[in-house]
């Protein structure tokens, strides 16, 4: 099987592959109230419940305090957020056995 061209934000990604990493730009975008090309709590509880199939009101509500309170109320650049993505679908890859660059996202 053909292996997809790998994402790159500031560094080459393992996980994500370019499709993955424009389709999660899009989203980041298109939750960006503010147009600062970053995202706050409230721009990440809007982004989770576009995803509400995977994470229920309880957990957005807590995630988006979390990282509220991890940011001292501050925001995250884009490529810090695909970054972090990146590292908990390659986590996820490694623990289910399969190589991060054969996995497609």
């Amino acid at each position: 099987a053909p292996v997809a061209t790998p994402g790159f934000i500031e560094k080459p990604l393992k996980a994500l592959d370019l499709a993955a990493v424009r389709e999660i730009k899009a989203e980041l975008m298109a939750v960006d109230a503010n147009s600062d090309g970053k995202l706050d709590a409230d721009e990440l509880k809007q982004l989770l419940k576009k995803h509400n199939d995977v994470f229920t009101d309880r957990e957005i509500v807590e995630l988006g305090e979390l990282y509220y309170a991890a940011k001292a109320g501050g925001s995250v650049k884009f490529h810090n957020f695909i970054e972090a993505v990146d590292r908990v679908a390659q986590k996820n890859n490694l623990r289910e056995g399969v190589a991060a660059s054969e996995m497609p996202i």
